[in-house]
């Protein structure tokens, strides 16, 4: 079928203005409860802003001033814990669904952290569930899949299933990962995201944005553009032969000048936003005007992270352009 093409250009300024409101930096209270390590993951319900850190810890903060206000739930092996909060999305009715990396199952909690039920099990499969997002009826899920590898490796190939309301776990087959001779592949961090009543995915190796709707009829819809080609899956999987890692994918994008693909999506009502895979990011960042049918790549900054640290120490302020 035909699919929009969204061609990316290169820019050094845009007007943020235009796509996003009442932008403002928020300083996360750190108290003896609250004191957070490496950040994961953060959805915003309402008023409040949920944050899931390194350590499985999920603490919910007020959205306007950082206050902290409670804990999501408890790691542990009691009723209404979870083994590892792996990752965490936004439920239909502004609840917080905790992914259990460990038990393939979902917790669902009130934004005040009261624990309110639990999934059945995933599926009955030995993969490890390792990202999530919500669509109207369920949840689509990211298993990395171990088959030929050592369990708890960080690098597992990944397929995609979907979570029902009702229990039951569909399997897209049709969209698994490059698979070499059973090694693992690293493929990307966050490769979902939801929004309203769809979810969006990515296979690996492609340059199409999928979407799942409310009866998990997918369509493709983006074909993104990159000024580098995305490498062919069938010379990746020759050149490895057998033995695929991610230091090797980054050499093999080099050698033949080919672009490495996306890591991780990040969606709104306006905009959509991916990151390269390759590290440091040299491309930069790319972003979907979804009504205005364009795409920009955003020059890669080494110092944004010392500028916030200047902002939050106050000796910066930062105008948004």
């Amino acid at each position: 079928i035909d699919i929009p093409t969204v061609e990316f250009e290169e820019v050094t300024e845009f007007d943020f203005g235009q796509k996003f409101k009442n932008i403002h930096c928020v300083q996360l209270e750190a108290t003896d409860e609250s004191l957070l390590t490496e950040i994961k993951a953060i959805v915003a319900a309402d008023s409040v802003l949920v944050v899931l850190d390194d350590f499985s810890h999920v603490y919910a903060f007020d959205r306007l001033t950082g206050r902290f206000l409670n804990s999501i739930g408890s790691s542990g092996e009691g009723p209404g814990e979870y083994f590892e909060a792996t990752d965490i999305c936004l439920t239909p009715d502004n609840g917080i669904a905790v992914l259990d990396n460990v038990r393939r199952s979902i917790n669902f909690y009130d934004i005040d952290g009261r624990f309110v039920r639990k999934s059945k099990k995933i599926d009955d499969t030995d993969d490890f569930a390792s990202f999530t997002a919500v669509g109207k009826t369920g949840f689509l899920i990211c298993n990395n899949i171990f088959s030929g590898a050592e369990k708890g490796h960080d690098d597992g190939n990944k397929m995609y299933s979907f979570h029902n309301s009702d229990g039951t776990t569909y399997r897209f087959e049709d969209y698994s990962p490059l698979s070499v001779e059973n090694e693992i592949s690293f493929i990307s961090t966050r490769p979902l995201a939801g929004m309203g009543d769809y979810v969006s995915f990515l296979k690996c190796l492609n340059d199409t944005l999928f979407r799942m709707d409310e009866d998990r009829d997918i369509q493709p819809v983006l074909v993104l553009k990159t000024k580098k080609p995305m490498p062919d899956v069938k010379e990746v999987s020759d050149y490895f032969r057998g033995h695929y890692d991610k230091l090797k994918m980054a050499s093999y994008c080099r050698y033949t000048d080919t672009f490495e693909g996306f890591d991780k999506i990040y969606e709104t009502d306006s905009m959509i936003c991916l990151t390269p895979a390759s590290w440091p990011p040299v491309e930069g960042t790319f972003w979907v005007d979804k009504k205005a049918g364009r795409g920009y790549v955003f020059p890669y900054m080494m110092e944004l992270d010392s500028q916030y640290q200047q902002v939050l120490a106050g000796k910066r302020i930062i105008e948004v352009v």
